[in-house]
């Protein structure tokens, strides 16, 4: 069972294992003060996935779009300037003061080292990616979040290796996706979600290696099918005409058709593919990894999420290939690096913030290449090993290590970051948490050029002269446009143009993923016991692993 201790933030009690007694040791750190929820929620506010600002960099004063509103933050520079020898993140170095919490210093320093506007490798590993974030190796993608190797593709979260995906969470291996959620290797499917292998379905649920299925849920190496019935090819595109597709109206009421005929449908109580020894949810080709969420190629680890291939890490998000990383936000590629902000591709850096191909920091920032620095100050390998020793004791002392940085350290407001999302808080319990607020977040209001009962309801009688007009989204009122190339893929799918804007489609889309969190209740057929992200009381029917397998096979 492990032994029980209270979270100093929330109070709440949690558990410590004795495999988490281990991964601490390996590590070389003290046992966590405070729950996984409240960790969770403090190393999200370090990121800002979804709201952008128009600014200007500090360097060559070229207009940019920065995640740093630049009425909160300054030393913002562009993604050429920022990776360009114009400028030296050691100039910015400073002593560590024995006298002083460490927090507090880093602090200053974090104030005064320029930031990178936007997290991508635009213009090195990317072209034509400028308007993405924690972004790499892709080509001609927009507003892509958290995604690498995406081509021609817009509107997505966690989307890799794709081409020609719209409006998509968690897709890999996939081509021509539209609105799908949490699917691997599909083409040609819109409205899907957690499906496998399949073509040119919609609105699909737990499909494995389906093509041309309607409306469906369940199935397994079929075609032709609507609602789970079988037609033969002449009546299956039949009834798919008459559907009209190219309705919004049409679509709109197909979903709640959809919803209603789910309830009925057998839910796998974890959804764990090729998994050895795992808990958690949507994980794929892993192996003792717990609690674990939206990964897969995990080899023992705990508490990630969203990521591709991970061994011996704890507690990261949105990450891609680590190694023995702990409390860390993308330390995509790194090597033992723990409570780091976009460390990539380093080796035993802690404590540190936007440091690249690096190794042996300790409390550094925008370090490229670099070596035994502490705050951004250089020192020869002797001097950084037993100044890295001291500052570790004295962060003992003052309650700091083993700790993610605290909530004032953070450059984001409360609603502009991650945390929001999955840990939704007021103005006033944020602020009683630390957190700063930002009362209006960007975008524009009262702009429309069109009113949206003027647009016509079918694709087919729209042309690309819409392009030109500004929309409000149906559910927040904010302003959005429709681009060119996205015109063209709705056109050519069939597809009625969205009423909501960009970030209203991503949360309507994360709201249908589970919570990242287990509950124990018993299977529905065989009374066994399970853990699941269902919550008791939710109406779903829900198997153990062995009743769902006799179901859908």
């Amino acid at each position: 069972m492990g032994e029980m201790r209270t979270c100093k933030s929330c109070q709440n009690d949690f558990v410590i294992e004795e495999r988490d007694d281990a991964f601490y040791q390996k590590i070389g750190v003290p046992r966590p003060q405070t729950c996984p929820r409240c960790r969770e929620r403090a190393r999200l506010a370090f990121r800002n996935e979804r709201f952008y600002y128009q600014r200007s960099c500090d360097l060559c004063s070229k207009p940019i779009i920065s995640v740093y509103d630049p009425k909160r933050t300054k030393a913002v520079y562009c993604h050429s300037c920022w990776w360009s020898d114009k400028w030296d993140p050691t100039s910015y170095g400073r002593d560590f003061d024995f006298s002083k919490p460490f927090f507090p210093q880093y602090h200053v320093l974090l104030q005064a080292v320029p930031k990178l506007a936007m997290q991508n490798d635009n213009g090195t590993g990317s072209e034509n990616c400028e308007y993405t974030y924690d972004f790499a190796f892709g080509k001609n993608a927009y507003l892509v979040v958290g995604s690498w190797h995406a081509h021609d593709s817009m509107y997505g979260f966690q989307i890799n290796y794709v081409k020609d995906c719209i409006d998509n969470y968690r897709v890999n291996d996939s081509q021509l996706l539209y609105e799908s959620i949490l699917c691997e290797r599909c083409y040609g499917c819109q409205e899907c979600m957690q499906c496998h292998g399949c073509s040119d379905c919609i609105f699909g649920f737990d499909l494995k290696d389906c093509k041309d299925c309607l409306l469906s849920a369940g199935l397994r190496h079929k075609q032709y099918y609507i609602f789970n019935k079988p037609y033969s090819k002449e009546e299956y595109f039949q009834k798919k005409l008459g559907m009209r597709l190219d309705s919004w109206e049409a679509r709109e009421r197909l979903h709640k058709e959809f919803e209603k005929f789910l309830l009925a449908t057998v839910r796998r109580c974890m959804n764990l593919v090729n998994c050895e020894d795992c808990t958690g949810d949507h994980l794929l080709n892993s192996k003792n990894s717990y609690e674990c969420y939206e990964h897969r190629n995990l080899h023992t680890c705990k508490w990630m999420t969203a990521g591709d291939g991970a061994k011996d890490c704890y507690e990261c998000y949105s990450t891609g290939g680590p190694e023995l990383c702990y409390q860390s936000i993308t330390p995509d590629n790194s090597y033992n690096c723990a409570f780091t902000v976009y460390c990539w591709k380093s080796q035993n850096v802690w404590y540190s913030e936007n440091c690249h191909s690096s190794h042996n920091l300790f409390g550094s920032i925008g370090m490229k290449r670099r070596s035994f620095c502490v705050l951004n100050k250089q020192y020869s390998k002797e001097e950084y090993i037993a100044m890295r020793g001291r500052i570790v004791n004295h962060m003992t002392e003052t309650h700091e290590y083993s700790e993610f940085f605290p909530s004032w350290l953070t450059l984001f407001a409360y609603n502009e970051s991650v945390a929001h999302d999955t840990q939704p808080l007021e103005k006033n319990s944020a602020a009683a948490l630390g957190y700063a607020w930002q009362d209006v977040l960007p975008g524009t209001l009262g702009k429309q050029t069109i009113d949206l009962g003027n647009v016509p309801d079918s694709i087919k009688n729209i042309d690309p002269q819409i392009c030109k007009e500004i929309f409000p989204c149906t559910a927040c009122g904010k302003n959005f446009k429709i681009l060119e190339s996205e015109f063209s893929f709705y056109k050519k799918q069939n597809i009625p143009l969205p009423r909501k804007c960009v970030n209203c489609r991503h949360f309507a889309r994360k709201k249908k993923i589970n919570p990242l969190k287990l509950w124990a209740r018993t299977c529905m057929k065989c009374q066994a016991p399970i853990q699941t992200t269902y919550a008791p009381e939710r109406p779903e029917i829900v198997y153990c692993e062995k009743c769902y397998l006799e179901t859908v096979y």
